[in-house]
């Protein structure tokens, strides 16, 4: 198993550093194939406040970006499409990376995700736990169907960490994460890796980049000179060396700190994750609580064969809509009102105002983002405290 990654430190986390984070290992992922991918799937938390910046780095990429010319068709595995940074870079901003996006929908039958390839589509890409929908990826479904048409399938591991699941085990030949979130743990870094199984054939002729000499590297063919290894070989010899995607020592250090806890601390998310839901599941002021790790969640099957827990974060949905969701929030004294995920810190967003506050009322409800819906990441305080928060907020909406 390989890894590149790319970090820089942040003192606070935004938004737009965590897209760009993401979206740098997936770009680059993407790049080394030259060529069209299929997505399914949000990645990461774009807003109209930060779009200008996240135009900006597409733009930065746009050169190399020329060789994404074909076409991609994206799945919403997570129903916020219209706001993921994949959407927002490739799914809109198509002109600056060369390529196009089509989406179906996170119930689609395997004839109309087939029905979704062209010939040119050269990769299947999802996320483990969807961001904020938290629906869960059928990864052995998704791996048959991307091998079926000579693709790998990428994989954005970023909520479940390798902690809770190891999605290579189910077929998944390339894995990326963000760093800045469960991995890091404090908000201290930001940083994107990905991760090469090694077990993809890159002969099949879809990808002539890492057959074919490279002139800007001795002429060498990648597959000939380094076999198994010759995705992330490019990927650290060509894109890291253009890009200059290499973190720096202390980055390195930060997310080193807090790797050594992440096998405890995920432990303790997912009980205090399952304890808070399962408390805002009993309250008749709550219209909805999607958790994977609740027995009468949609996924919850899908999470028991995937993953070792469900992690920390839940979708609410208040009574009462938008007005409500805020009073919620408004009235809590622990959690924080912030972008930020799966964090050391419970922390709360209210998606329709913040992260999807661009669209309109028409693309929310097509994203599957409800005027009352909370993203609620939970963190590692005594889970006590964080239930006599969430009281608080409770107490608000009776007032």
């Amino acid at each position: 198993m390989h890894i590149v990654s790319r970090q820089s430190e942040a003192g606070h986390i935004g938004s737009a550093g965590k897209a760009r984070a993401v979206f740098a290992a997936l770009l680059a992922a993407m790049l080394l194939l030259a060529a069209g991918v299929i997505l399914f799937g949000g990645c990461g938390n774009t807003g109209s406040a930060v779009k200008g910046q996240e135009e900006a780095f597409a733009l930065d990429v746009g050169e190399v970006g020329q060789r994404l010319h074909d076409e991609l068709a994206y799945r919403d595995q997570l129903e916020e499409l219209p706001t993921s940074v994949v959407y927002t870079l490739l799914g809109v901003d198509e002109s600056d990376v060369a390529a196009q996006a089509n989406f179906f929908s996170s119930g689609a039958t395997a004839e109309e995700i087939n029905n979704a390839f062209r010939a040119n589509t050269r990769a299947v890409f999802g996320e483990t736990l969807a961001n904020p929908a938290l629906t869960v990826l059928d990864i052995e479904k998704y791996a048959r169907i991307a091998h079926a048409h000579g693709v790998p399938l990428i994989v954005d591991n970023t909520f479940a960490t390798p902690i809770l699941c190891k999605p290579i085990a189910y077929g998944a030949d390339v894995v990326v994460h963000s760093t800045s979130k469960y991995m890091d743990g404090h908000a201290l870094q930001v940083g994107g890796v990905i991760v090469d199984s090694g077990n993809f054939d890159w002969t099949n002729g879809n990808f002539p980049g890492l057959v074919q000499p490279d002139e800007t590297y001795h002429g060498i063919s990648y597959v000939d000179a380094y076999g198994k290894a010759a995705y992330i070989i490019k990927a650290r010899m060509q894109l890291m060396r253009d890009f200059g995607v290499y973190p720096s020592a202390h980055s390195a250090f930060l997310l080193n700190l807090g790797l050594e806890t992440l096998a405890i601390r995920m432990r303790s998310y997912c009980e205090n994750g399952l304890t808070v839901a399962r408390f805002l599941a009993q309250s008749d002021l709550v219209e909805k609580v999607t958790y994977p790790g609740l027995e009468d969640d949609a996924d919850y099957l899908l999470a028991q064969k995937y993953l070792k827990g469900a992690g920390g974060v839940i979708s609410i949905i208040i009574k009462g809509g938008k007005a409500n969701a805020v009073r919620f929030m408004d009235a809590l004294k622990l959690a924080s009102n912030e972008v930020h995920v799966c964090d050391i810190r419970t922390c709360v967003l209210h998606p329709a105002s913040a992260t999807h506050r661009q669209l309109n009322d028409e693309q929310l409800l097509a994203a599957g983002v409800h005027p009352g819906m909370i993203r609620f990441s939970v963190g590692l305080e005594h889970v006590d405290d964080i239930l006599e928060d969430v009281q608080l907020g409770l107490n608000a909406l009776r007032q």
